[in-house]
């Protein structure tokens, strides 16, 4: 079983650590490091860009969330959540793949399910509230949607 856990991005204070959430008071509890030293914020659940945790890392060891941008020197793509009916088979987090303008629109699936196991040579470049030029160029559309093994 992998471990839930968020962080959350906020316009003010950028990424956050989630220490908790209270949606029955649109409570987001975050933790930042300023100065080094951890400093806790309360922030709404409504205005916050709350990022699950998928589960993988990076060659690196960094852990991968929603959101991130990631690269594995051939594509660079957005992780998200898929879990579309009509593709049954790729339920999953996957890279929504920008970087290869011959390729527009490919997904690779992460994860340990045969096409491509836990850390594979992905790196995480960023994330898409970092920077949103790469988030606006994703076009999802799943009637176009392949998956490349």
């Amino acid at each position: 079983m992998r471990e839930i856990k968020f962080r959350a991005w906020d316009n003010v204070l950028g990424l956050c650590s989630v220490e908790s959430i209270d949606f029955a008071v649109d409570c987001v509890y975050v933790r930042k490091p300023i100065d080094k030293e951890f400093h806790t914020y309360t922030l709404s659940v409504e205005n916050s860009q709350l990022m699950q945790y998928t589960g993988l890392h990076d060659k690196n060891g960094k852990e991968i969330y929603e959101g991130d941008i990631v690269t594995d020197d051939e594509y660079i793509g957005v992780v998200y959540w898929h879990d579309y009916m009509g593709y049954s088979d790729i339920v999953g987090y996957l890279a929504w793949c920008v970087g290869d303008p011959k390729k527009p629109g490919n997904a690779i699936k992460l994860g340990s399910n045969g096409h491509h196991p836990q850390g594979y040579d992905w790196t995480i470049l960023g994330n898409i509230y970092e920077n949103p030029v790469v988030a606006g160029l994703i076009r999802i559309s799943l009637k176009d949607f392949t998956l490349i093994d």
